[in-house]
């Protein structure tokens, strides 16, 4: 849907009421009442589905949209681990543990993205011996627990260097609850132990 669509989509809604939802209403029974109520006030079936499911959405305390309790968390625990993930050799120092020549020109090819931009390196700059560390690390945290919509331990390891590198660059993680990494960076940094 495009956000022309959307807008007028939005101006109608001041021209109807929209039914509102009742406590504990299923999803299906409440479409279907919403769509009997305002279907024929809009040009396509498909534009009054959309404000229908709109108004479905559960609203969170500050007004945005409340998380689906369906939704994957980062902390589910693997139900079959198989053991693909788990960490060969140390990971704990900055010299980096082992990595396949593929995955090493990857991270070193970050490494240089990284460097390149001034903004990036007020707190220290990146080093390929740390970035195949938590390389690493994600690898062997992929077998203990991921989110179910991370497909491999390769993917999962390489957002766990992303989260990294945006730790290095901001001085602070995106999550606060990621902070087993404080050990890899420079020095200089806010976070280093």
């Amino acid at each position: 849907m495009d956000f022309a669509k959307i807008v007028k989509i939005r101006l109608n809604l001041q021209d109807f009421v929209i039914p509102k939802r009742e406590s504990g209403e299923a999803e299906d029974k409440y479409i279907s009442r919403c769509m009997e109520a305002i279907g024929s006030e809009y040009d396509t079936q498909e534009q009054a589905l959309a404000v229908c499911y709109s108004q479905f959405a559960e609203v969170g305390p500050r007004g945005g949209i409340k998380e689906s309790p369906k939704a994957p968390k980062s902390d589910t625990p693997n139900p079959n681990p198989k053991g693909e993930g788990t960490a060969k050799g140390d990971a704990s120092g900055k010299r980096g543990a082992k990595v396949t020549a593929e995955q090493e020109k990857t991270l070193q090819n970050k490494v240089d993205e990284f460097n390149e931009k001034e903004s990036n390196i007020k707190n220290g700059r990146a080093s390929l011996g740390a970035l195949k560390s938590v390389f690493q690390r994600g690898l062997g945290a992929f077998a203990v627990s991921h989110s179910p919509a991370v497909k491999s331990a390769e993917q999962w390891a390489y957002a766990r260097c992303n989260a990294f590198l945006y730790l290095l660059k901001n001085g602070r993680p995106e999550n606060p609850k990621y902070d087993s990494d404080y050990d890899l960076l420079p020095q200089s940094h806010p976070k280093a132990k």
